[in-house]
């Protein structure tokens, strides 16, 4: 090989490498959607708990973000009986999620509710539903104020 040969050959080496390299692609961030709620809905969360059997929790309110209320939305689209319960809430809904503790193959729902300000406290909603579709309120007895 010869002295020209060898420095065509790095000068088109060094010439495509240099061409390839300022054609690179700008990577953007996508940033996820949030899935925005309409007022005056603040908190949504579906839970399936089966096939066919979804239950749907809602909060609500207008003017204080601290108090409103919440909706449970049970459906049963295998049985085609559809439910509702609603309660006054007394905080913001943190999360919700079911088992079945009591491991009767009745599943319970629980919403995690916190209170806003000094001396707020976390507030539990549980209810159990029956394969009929009848729900019951589990409640705990009230705590003293020196418990808390």
């Amino acid at each position: 090989m010869n002295l020209k040969t060898i420095l065509s050959g790095i000068f088109l080496a060094s010439t495509l490498f240099t061409s390839c390299s300022g054609d690179e692609e700008k990577k953007v961030a996508v940033k996820p959607k949030v899935k925005m709620i309409m007022e005056p809905f603040r908190f949504h969360k579906a839970i399936e708990v089966k096939p066919g059997l979804t239950l749907d929790i809602v909060s609500w309110g207008r003017g204080s973000s601290s108090v409103g209320g919440y909706l449970i939305l049970r459906s049963d689209s295998t049985n085609l009986k559809y439910k509702s319960l609603a309660g006054e809430l007394d905080g913001k809904i943190m999360d919700a999620w079911d088992m079945d503790l009591d491991t009767d193959g009745n599943p319970e729902l629980y919403i995690h509710a916190k209170g806003e300000g000094k001396g707020s406290y976390l507030s539990m909603y549980i209810y159990e539903y029956s394969e009929g579709g009848s729900n019951q309120q589990i409640r705990f007895p009230e705590l003293s104020s020196s418990l808390k």
